[in-house]
């Protein structure tokens, strides 16, 4: 029997190929970039970072950036030539290789919903923030509202249907998670709204993606 990580392997490699287009399709990094270079940080990490498409964007508009990215997928990396630091790294069974206080700004994107020890990740998502530091974390919203007419209907929704994924999410949700380790949610977005305007009618239930950024105080 396959391992969750052996699964999540496969699907990354199936996709390696098609992997630039696919992040280019996102609306997440386009948020993830304004805030990036709203906050101007000096060192920055990309948990999760794939194949370094943020980091590509990233440098164009924040040249003098420190880039570190992390991803369990080590031919995602070898594509990654915009990141100056990259480690591979299993966070379901490893802790993240730097010390407490190392970065300005940490992006997750996409990344804790897969993981069986989110509550760990998270926690160290703070310990490696500088105080003052902040971190923006992305996931599936269950509470999209197309997702909740299918669980109406006795269907099972993809973000709980898909079988790589670990945890579900709601906005509230979200940022319970993120505030029980001590850090603060002070912004909360969405995307993947069709038409895209609707995301700025409701984040909770017309965007498929949530969205959420959070200071470390002090």
């Amino acid at each position: 029997m396959q391992t969750l990580k052996e699964v999540n392997r496969e699907e990354w490699e199936r996709r390696l190929d098609k992997r630039k287009s696919l992040y280019r399709e996102k609306h997440r990094y386009k948020i993830a970039l304004e805030r990036l270079v709203s906050f101007k940080p000096d060192r920055w990490i990309d948990i999760g970072a794939g194949n370094g498409y943020l980091a590509e964007i990233t440098k164009q508009k924040l040249p003098s950036i420190h880039a570190t990215g992390i991803d369990f997928v080590p031919e995602a990396l070898e594509d990654a030539v915009d990141l100056d630091e990259k480690k591979v790294v299993n966070l379901d069974s490893e802790s993240i290789p730097y010390p407490d206080n190392t970065f300005d700004y940490v992006t997750c994107l996409e990344v804790i919903e897969h993981l069986t020890m989110r509550d760990n990740t998270l926690t160290e998502i703070n310990r490696i923030l500088r105080p003052g530091g902040k971190c923006l974390i992305s996931v599936p919203n269950i509470q999209f509202i197309e997702y909740l007419i299918a669980i109406f209907k006795g269907k099972m929704p993809n973000p709980a249907a898909d079988t790589r994924h670990m945890s579900i999410f709601t906005l509230r949700f979200l940022k319970q998670q993120i505030e029980k380790t001590g850090l603060k949610v002070t912004y909360t977005s969405g995307c993947d709204a069709s038409p895209g305007w609707l995301s700025k009618i409701s984040v909770k239930y017309l965007c498929k993606t949530i969205i959420a950024e959070a200071v470390k105080p002090g």
